[in-house]
């Protein structure tokens, strides 16, 4: 007889089961063959390994693991900056990668008018601006260099768009870039993660200003949907899901149509990362009026010390539209978010 899991709302907004028992009981869990064959057709279920076998296979696929070779990251050479050289840092030695810093200059653009005066006031502003930028690459070049790793640090001054094609350029040809959390209104960080995101489709790790150490990354929060964009961040995120010794897909609910039909819609990507040595395990969640909370409560209640997503939204007339979870993430998130559009 054919196992059948079970799960039913309960008061915290969390799955509970039929059978009363507790919440991390059945809320998470790694799948089981007994659960595959609920959630399979027979002709996929032929593909998956009984219990016993599997370990080898993951032993074997870690052997192989991605890693990151060089990762970017940007710098403003002022003092926030501590916490995202931290975070590539961490990462650097994990992997041994190189890191490749971006620092951003800002220098005004002069008023677009034919008037006397507009080409010294031009001038004296590109003399100032060059001046600042001296003294914040040489504070970035230092921090960098304090982190023990092979590094090089590059240079753009100008304004927002400069920022979003010199940053598009550079994440193209790195594996991961690292940028400092953007505050809700800031128009100098938010160029950075639009040509990270949009313009290059490249993955960011956002890491807010107060986060703590990275850590080894124990455990990874995949705030699952079946979308390209999130097929994407895990694809990317993969060297560090392989690391982890705890990965949990997190699938919070927009309807109950799949839970009616017993029908188990992450069953394919936990398989995917089984596949690759990782080892996961399936939380579902019931519908939650601002997902982003729901995203948030689970990493706190495993514990998780980086969030992996997909990136929802668009670049339009050099603005970047962003959907509302992912909006919400990003300012609120007090922990590290691993995110591709």
């Amino acid at each position: 007889m054919k196992a059948r899991l079970e799960l039913i709302p309960i008061k915290d907004g969390h799955w509970g089961s039929a059978d009363g028992a507790s919440q991390d009981a059945n809320a998470s869990r790694r799948f089981t063959k007994s659960e595959w064959e609920m959630t399979m057709s027979q002709s996929v279920m032929n593909e998956v390994l009984p219990d016993d076998q599997q370990e080898p296979r993951q032993e074997g696929a870690r052997k192989t693991a991605n890693r990151f070779a060089d990762l970017g990251v940007h710098v403003t050479g002022t003092e926030s900056d501590a916490a995202v050289v931290s975070a590539a840092a961490k990462l650097g030695e994990m992997f041994g990668a190189h890191l490749e810093g971006l620092l951003t200059n800002h220098i005004p653009a002069p008023p677009a008018v034919a008037a006397p005066g507009v080409d010294a006031l031009a001038a004296d502003l590109r003399r100032r601006g060059t001046e600042t930028g001296n003294a914040l690459f040489a504070k970035a070049k230092e921090r960098l260099d304090g982190t023990g790793l092979r590094s090089d640090l590059r240079r753009v001054d100008g304004v927002a768009l400069d920022f979003v094609e010199a940053t598009a350029r550079l994440a193209r040809a790195t594996d991961l870039f690292a940028i400092a959390q953007p505050g809700k209104n800031d128009v100098m960080m938010t160029p950075v993660l639009e040509g990270v995101l949009f313009n290059a489709g490249s993955a960011a790790l956002i890491v807010p200003k107060e986060a703590a150490e990275l850590g080894e990354l124990e455990t990874v929060l995949i705030a699952w949907r079946d979308t390209p964009e999130c097929a994407r961040a895990i694809a990317a995120a993969l060297p560090l899901l392989q690391r982890a010794s705890q990965v949990v897909l997190v699938s919070i609910a927009e309807n109950g149509s799949d839970e009616e039909r017993h029908r188990e819609p992450a069953a394919d990507t936990a398989r995917h990362l089984a596949r690759h040595g990782v080892n996961v395990e399936v939380r579902h969640v019931p519908r939650w009026k601002h997902p982003a909370e729901g995203i948030l409560d689970q990493a706190q209640i495993v514990g998780a010390g980086l969030i992996v997503l997909g990136a929802y939204g668009h670049s339009r007339l050099r603005e970047m539209i962003l959907g509302g979870v992912t909006r919400e993430l990003l300012e609120t998130s007090r922990l590290p978010l691993f995110m591709v559009h």
